[in-house]
């Protein structure tokens, strides 16, 4: 299987007014990595309250085909995670690529970059680990915890777990306890949240320590072993010690 090569922040800037390169370096971050070469994501566009959701699901290798077609003023919203059909039904998942948590803060005096700032700090201390990337949403923020290869759907349980521990410390930013499941879309950047007219967008992002140029990931035990109460190590020593393996 050929290397893939991570995107690099220098071809970004958090300004760019390209709201298809927002899309972009959201996407290929999530979903190019070393060792995906397969999966489907589905994108969601929402056209008016009343009206059911249109679907659109691409082969990974469509991926920047499909961000050209992506409809930029509307309600649009994204699979997280792959998936081995053109479903995003939790039977069918393939590919778990990060943490993710949505953030809806309350006070509307804030602006965004007093929630990067609120995030920032809260996520060091409850967590430990700062987001790879975080995105407006129109009304709070989208934090992703990229992870450095995407763990398998066997890894769902743990994942669960992972998912529900990072919402419960980061309460004190609100985050939605009811936006954690594995089939979750969330709010594309570069997209409308028409109930307040407002873009959503690319809003920070972490360098990695020790390539400044791509963006900091986090392996998946690394995230598990911080924020759980039983590292991973220790429960196989635990199996093998009653010998399930």
């Amino acid at each position: 299987m050929n290397k893939i090569i991570l995107p690099k922040i220098s071809n970004f800037n958090l300004n760019c007014e390209n709201q298809r390169e927002q899309i972009r370096f959201l996407l290929e971050n999530l979903y190019i990595t070393r060792v995906q070469n397969f999966g489907f994501f589905t994108i969601f566009k929402q056209l008016g309250e009343n009206k059911f959701p249109k679907n659109f699901t691409h082969h990974i290798t469509h991926l920047h085909r499909a961000i050209n077609r992506v409809g930029l003023n509307c309600d649009t919203f994204f699979t997280i995670n792959l998936f081995k059909k053109r479903s995003r039904k939790q039977e069918f998942l393939r590919w778990i690529n990060a943490v993710y948590i949505d953030c809806d803060f309350k006070d509307p005096t804030l602006s965004v970059a007093d929630k990067v700032a609120l995030a920032k700090k809260v996520c060091l201390k409850k967590v430990g680990f700062l987001p790879s990337i975080m995105t407006s949403s129109g009304n709070g923020l989208h934090l992703y915890f990229l992870f450095t290869s995407p763990i398998k759907a066997s890894g769902l349980v743990r994942w669960k777990l992972v998912q529900k521990e990072f919402c419960a410390r980061l309460q004190e930013i609100h985050a939605d306890p009811k936006a954690l499941d594995a089939s979750r879309v969330l709010r594309l950047p570069g997209t409308i949240n028409t109930k307040n007219n407002t873009r959503c967008s690319v809003v920070y992002f972490t360098r990695d320590k020790d390539d400044s140029d791509i963006v900091q990931r986090y392996s998946f035990d690394e995230l598990a072993d911080k924020v759980l109460p039983v590292e991973r190590i220790v429960i196989k020593n635990r199996r093998k010690a009653k010998g399930e393996g």
